[in-house]
């Protein structure tokens, strides 16, 4: 095992081809090594082999000797799904109800069976919803017809509407299975002999990633009832209900998810740590739905910070086809790093056609925030990346390789120190839970795009604690419904005169359930009504959310002031107050022009220079503090500023790192055709980049 390494793996897809031609797996990995790539990660993908297959045991020999022969780490993904568990005990295997309408007339019913995946085996739950809702599960006698159409058909004594819960089994685990640390440990075995620096789980939640459809299994049912102590299936027709009264049951119901995701991750590595120590990669990223749809809630996995826990850094996902998923993502991953036990920040960015200049931009980008690259991927990946080295980027590569490297020595472990804070409550999205929880996502990454452009540092946080008093500006997206006890938090904030900007949703209530609008009502100054469709133009990223080709209309909440002043107005509905230090938005306002606005009357400084196309972040080490500028796309820097003392002159570069430190002393990091004056004096970038 090589330690302390740069280690940022490229992902080797091995499928059947590769791993039969002789030869074809230790030319790919002395190939990526050769591209400045410090570990593989090995993955089994189109491939009919596996872990526990004499020839997928010997394909796994030949890249960890191979990674050996040439310098670098050898990491294996595990697969989520461990189909060798669920033929020794079927009961493992996972269970998944939908909601089905029907409409009873003369007492006989027909519905199509709803849309799900896996086969339907009986109904969970059955309520009768005209007037007061009531079960009637054991009242109804219903028969599936499993043809090319499937259908059920049922009698019931009293004509109205049916809330039908049918259930399917699938192919997948459930993973609140009591025995899943035995089925880990068990498979973990498979790597005996092995020489590994690591493993990743890639793009795992223990949710049912489709929308509207709900684990019942046995092991579920068991562990939501010793949580929280009610019976899910009973309330399990709250999920689609109004908000009012139902949104305790989806707190709950995403929690366990959420908090499932986290046992197994944590799990698989105190299980691989105890085989191959504790100076290990762990990785990926959560942030999988996409680079960055809501759908993360459904899937099980959008508690971001406490996930990382269970990881070796911050891991994000993010796509080249979006400068604002880049930004916001890369934002995101520095911030998780700040919660985890190293500190390091990755992004597994990539997409399906990188360019020479995608490639030039976010790399630069990704050095100049001291973020590490997770390369997707090598090998036959079909629709799923670029394909290398079949792609005309993959020399491209080694220059961004080199870079990231050498930027993360140039920072020596240096970590920006904002004043301004994003929290990030995905509480909230449980509040609705529906489509509109779309626009939190759409909303935080303009959020976090925009105060980039801006020169404004700024962290995502998870809580409130005794660190945040040291932010004066705190931004809270979609609070809906809070954590139990921030709100005496934020209002101990308001009184110290902390600026305090609410969007999206006024503060309902909190996860217990207790109602908190008369205290939000009172710390804004105003009192929200019925959300209404946003009747103006705002920015609206189609492509970020995969589950939908059609557009969400964004909504709002029409205000009434009683003690705030008007700062937002929308064909004469007020949308925007102030009063003190607390302003609240009832619309994403980083969607809008409103936004500029916000930015304009933050009591916090910028970056010592702002300019249009230029990306920059400051940070502050041991001794010394570091100010990194990045032209965006082909954007060259040009110009002068002051920085700790010091005045800088930059002449047509691309990428500038600058290190002051407290002794006076300066290190420019810079392409060598960069120009660099400090205090009039043309100084030599003395690190290529």
């Amino acid at each position: 095992m090589h330690k302390n390494r740069f280690r940022a793996p490229m992902m080797l897809m091995m499928d059947t081809g590769m791993i039969t031609e002789e030869g074809a797996l230790e030319a790919a990995v002395k190939d990526i090594a050769e591209h400045g790539f410090d570990a593989v990660c090995m993955e089994f993908r189109n491939c009919i082999l596996s872990e526990s297959d004499p020839l997928g045991r010997n394909a796994m020999e030949r890249v960890c000797a191979a990674a050996e022969a040439n310098g670098i780490d050898a990491v294996k993904t595990i697969p989520a799904q461990m189909t060798d568990c669920m033929r020794k005990d079927p009961t493992i295997r996972r269970r998944i109800s939908k909601a089905c309408h029907a409409r009873v007339t003369d007492g006989y019913f027909r519905a199509d069976l709803p849309a799900a995946k896996g086969k339907a085996v009986k109904i969970i739950k059955a309520f009768f919803t005209d007037g007061a809702v009531k079960d009637v599960t054991n009242q109804i006698n219903c028969r599936f017809e499993l043809d090319a159409q499937p259908y059920m058909q049922g009698l019931y004594q009293e004509d109205g509407t049916l809330l039908i819960y049918v259930e399917f089994e699938t192919d997948e685990i459930d993973y609140a299975y009591e025995g899943i640390k035995t089925c880990v440990e068990r498979h973990i075995s498979l790597y005996d002999g092995l020489t590994l620096s690591g493993f990743a789980l890639d793009e795992f939640g223990a949710g049912t990633k489709l929308e509207h459809v709900y684990h019942t299994g046995e092991w579920f049912l068991n562990r939501f009832y010793k949580e929280f102590g009610y019976s899910f299936q009973d309330v399990i027709y709250k999920m689609d209900a109004p908000a009012p009264g139902a949104a305790k049951v989806r707190h709950d119901y995403y929690y366990l998810t959420y908090l499932l995701t986290y046992e197994f991750q944590k799990t698989v590595r105190d299980s691989f740590e105890r085989q191959f120590g504790k100076e290990i990669f762990i990785g990926f990223h959560n942030t999988w739905w996409g680079e960055g749809n809501s759908g993360d809630l459904w899937a099980g996995n959008i508690g971001y910070f406490g996930l990382t826990k269970a990881l070796s850094g911050g891991f994000v996902d993010a796509q080249y086809d979006a400068q604002r998923t880049m930004l916001s993502m890369t934002l995101l991953s520095e911030s998780l790093a700040k919660y985890s036990d190293t500190g390091i920040a990755y992004n597994m960015c990539w997409d399906r056609f990188p360019t020479h200049e995608k490639m030039d931009y976010y790399h630069r980008y990704l050095a100049m925030r001291n973020v590490r690259w997770i390369g997707h991927g090598y090998g036959r990946t079909g629709i799923f990346g670029p394909g290398y080295p079949h792609h005309s980027t993959w020399e491209d590569t080694k220059i961004c390789t080199m870079r990231e490297r050498k930027m993360q020595a140039f920072y020596n472990g240096a970590v920006s120190k904002p004043k301004a804070a994003f929290l990030y409550l995905w509480e909230g999205l449980s509040y609705f839970n529906d489509s509109s929880i779309h626009f939190h996502r759409l909303g935080m990454k303009a959020l976090l795009e925009k105060v980039q452009l801006a020169g404004i540092e700024l962290d995502v946080i998870c809580r409130l604690d005794e660190d945040t008093a040291g932010y004066d500006v705190l931004f809270l997206s979609w609070p809906a419904m809070l954590p139990q006890g921030m709100m005496e938090k934020v209002e101990q904030l308001a009184e110290m005169g902390k600026q305090i900007i609410f969007l999206g949703t006024p503060v309902f209530c909190d996860t217990a359930g207790n109602d908190l609008s008369k205290r939000f009502e009172t710390l804004t100054g105003c009192k929200a009504g019925e959300r209404i469709a946003y009747a103006q133009d705002y920015e609206y990223a189609a492509n970020d959310l995969w589950f939908t080709k059609h557009k969400i209309p964004m909504q709002m909440f029409p205000l009434a002031p009683k003690s705030a002043e008007t700062v937002a107005e929308i064909n004469g509905t007020v949308c925007g107050v102030k009063k003190g230090s607390v302003s609240f938005y009832s619309f994403e306002a980083a969607l809008t022009e409103t936004f500029d606005s916000i930015l304009g009357m933050l009591k916090i400084n910028q970056n010592p220079f702002v300019k249009d196309g230029v990306l920059s972040k400051l940070a502050y080490g041991d001794g010394f503090e570091i100010f990194c500028l990045c032209g965006i796309w082909s954007k060259k820097i040009t110009g002068t500023f002051p920085f700790k003392g010091h005045e800088f002159q930059v002449d047509k570069a691309d990428f500038v790192g600058i290190k002051v430190y407290d002794s006076g002393a300066v290190t420019i990091a810079a392409p060598a055709n960069c120009t660099v004056f400090v205090d009039g004096e043309k100084i030599t970038p003395n690190i290529i980049v």
